[in-house]
């Protein structure tokens, strides 16, 4: 495998870091296959100046877009709840608006938005279960990637949803999302509350995930819109999405497990094969939605 050393901060190249900690796990497990940690494993730092916490070592693109490629069936499907963040966009008033959603995988949030603008798609592969509609496009690629081809009809609006923790160069995702964007369009982004893991005992098993490269808090993510020309309109601290209808025995096990003994969650799911992120417990408040204004 093909392995990347950061040397500096991914979002603000602040060469400064503090050293919290060292993921344990001997492997990474993503769409049911293990991946070895790279010879030496992995520590997690800190940047001394926005204080985004990234891995010392990633996988590079090229062995993420495999592994998914390789992993369709088994990555990122299943049936959310999606009505918070339909609240969120009906608040703002843009369920009818044109919508790029980032991340899309199988499309299962395009599909549960009421029918209204184009509703397009970017992702590093193209799952064969995806529908655009309303004259969407699929845009296939890193949202930080250099070279995406796209229409050049901007958005209304972009949703990132467990996306910003995936980024190689934050600085050009920003900077991509604000040439889709209308003049005073919206970004929407959920993802991992570095300061709330922080607060928690274990192996942070968020960064416990080949696909997940850093973790964000209020003030890295404020500095970076800042520098690429956005705004902060909103910043709401909340529990990871969760599956819609009841909830099967075993991913309440899963849970219980998780929120009195998150350092044996992380031991457990390893030892079993499975994926140790989070199991989007309703009472563990470890992720943020930020709404982000183009300036």
């Amino acid at each position: 495998m093909q392995w990347i050393e950061l040397r500096a901060c991914p979002a603000c190249q602040e060469p400064a870091s503090a050293k919290i900690g060292k993921l344990r796990a001997k492997y990474y497990s993503f769409g049911g296959s293990r991946r070895p940690m790279p010879r030496g494993g992995v520590a997690l730092h800190r940047c001394v100046t926005c204080g985004l916490v990234f891995k010392a070592v990633v996988p590079a693109p090229q062995e993420l877009t495999d592994a998914t490629s390789d992993a369709e069936g088994s990555l990122w499907g299943g049936n959310y709840d999606y009505a918070d963040e339909i609240a969120c966009l009906e608040a703002l008033d843009l369920v009818g608006a044109d919508i790029l959603d980032v991340g899309a995988a199988g499309g299962e949030w395009l599909a549960a938005l009421p029918a209204g603008g184009r509703r397009s798609a970017l992702d590093i592969v193209r799952f064969n279960r995806l529908d655009t509609a309303g004259g969407g496009e699929f845009i296939e690629g890193f949202l930080d990637s250099s070279e995406l081809m796209w229409s050049g009809r901007p958005y209304d609006v972009i949703t990132a949803f467990d996306i910003f923790e995936h980024l190689y160069d934050p600085s050009a995702a920003l900077g991509n999302c604000r040439s889709m964007l209308k003049p005073s369009g919206w970004l929407v982004i959920e993802t991992g509350d570095a300061d709330a893991m922080r607060r928690r005992p274990g192996d942070w098993p968020y960064l416990n995930l080949f696909e997940h490269h850093i973790a964000w808090n209020r003030q890295s993510l404020a500095a970076a819109a800042r520098a690429h020309g956005f705004e902060i309109v909103s910043f709401e601290q909340k529990a990871h999405k969760g599956p819609a209808g009841p909830q099967s025995l075993s991913w309440r096990a899963r849970t219980a497990l998780y929120r009195l003994l998150p350092e044996l969650y992380v031991q457990a799911m390893n030892a079993a094969g499975a994926r140790s992120n989070p199991p989007g417990d309703p009472a563990s408040i470890d992720h943020f939605r930020a709404v982000l204004r183009r300036t």
